[in-house]
């Protein structure tokens, strides 16, 4: 009886790795991140609900009495809708004029044999590696010196621009699809 025992004791240590270390400190410090990360935003989403009067007293807390008009009131004076019709002008145009002139473009550079079509391909390489964020100064200065911050056609410039400044990413995403399709 000893010799199975000591037999099933060598097998159970052979058999058994070491113990993982618990995981429940790392979710401890999840959750807590998480609370940090989240607070703010139901904060935010608390007082948004509130009269001036009850942020004043109670700024952190549950609302008492749900006002939903104050959105109604933000909306109203932040002229959220000419905002939202913009932001939609902008959003849909930019859309359509990346995909069709990237999408030319791509077909144009997978099965035609341009003359200087690498060179032409180095220079969009080269010219991804330029961060979006160099021409915003340049681009305030143009369209201060234009007069055109804040007025409704400065979207309608953007939307002229931002196809030509994005088309090079979405060219080379274009391109290699191009590259399988088979040639008629």
């Amino acid at each position: 009886m000893s010799a199975l025992s000591a037999e099933q004791r060598r097998a159970g240590r052979a058999g058994h790795s070491r113990r993982e270390p618990s995981k429940a400190p790392y979710y401890v410090l999840l959750c807590i991140l998480g609370f940090f990360t989240l607070s703010p935003i139901a904060i935010l989403l608390f007082n948004s609900l509130k009269t001036n009067a009850e942020i004043g007293t109670n700024s952190i807390g549950i609302p008492t009495h749900l006002h939903f008009d104050n959105y109604i009131t933000a909306f109203l004076q932040g002229d959220y809708g000419d905002a939202l019709r913009n932001s939609t002008i902008l959003a849909l145009g930019t859309m359509v004029g990346v995909c069709l002139v990237a999408g030319m473009a791509a077909y144009a550079m997978c099965r035609m044999d341009l003359p200087g079509g690498s060179a032409v391909f180095t220079y969009l390489v080269a010219g991804t590696t330029i961060p979006a964020q160099l021409f915003l100064i340049p681009l305030y200065f143009l369209w201060s010196n234009l007069n055109l911050l804040g007025a409704f056609e400065s979207p309608n410039i953007r939307l002229c621009r931002v196809p030509c400044e994005r088309r090079k990413e979405v060219r080379f995403v274009l391109l290699s699809h191009v590259i399988v399709v088979p040639q008629p």
